[in-house]
């Protein structure tokens, strides 16, 4: 692979998925405008909360919630 040429990754519903570089500019213009920032917190508690029903369900099937952790994190 080319020095200059860098291929940039994002996760979506836990894969990785290949961008673009006018893609990857774009979300690092919002990171230093500060909208990236405001995007992450007003859906924070929305992702919270779906982590915590995706927790009850699983420890309602018995899959152990050590996995669970170990899948949510990475």
């Amino acid at each position: 692979m080319d020095k200059d040429k860098r291929e940039y990754f994002v996760y979506v519903r836990g894969k990785t998925v290949l961008v673009s570089e006018e893609i990857h500019q774009n979300y690092l213009k919002r990171k230093t405008s500060g909208k990236q920032k405001e995007y992450e917190e007003r859906y924070k508690t929305r992702r919270e909360w779906k982590k915590q029903e995706k927790l009850k369900v699983l420890k309602s099937t018995g899959i152990p919630v050590c996995e669970m952790q170990s899948l949510l994190t990475e």
